[in-house]
């Protein structure tokens, strides 16, 4: 089952990549609970920010719950890395 995660992970990140939302949506989520990856809150920040910031009202909700374990620096840092990967 770990092989299907990570193989969703890795299309997931191409996607998001290119821009796809939902697809940033799915690679936070994935930071955010530790699947098929190592748990980090600050890319999953960065994937979920720019997911809400295209609309995706579920990545906005779990980016706040992030947020909200992070360290001001963290954050400071994500908000910097998704600035960079923004359109």
């Amino acid at each position: 089952m770990e092989q299907d995660y990570e193989e969703a992970v890795r299309w997931s990140r191409l996607a998001a990549e290119q821009g796809d939302t939902r697809a940033q949506g799915v690679l936070g989520a994935a930071y955010y609970f530790g699947r098929a990856v190592v748990p980090d809150d600050v890319s999953a920040y960065v994937w979920l920010s720019l997911a809400a910031t295209a609309g995706d009202e579920s990545a906005q909700a779990l980016r706040d719950r992030v947020a909200a374990r992070m360290t001001r620096g963290q954050i400071t840092e994500a908000e910097a890395q998704a600035r960079d990967r923004s359109p």
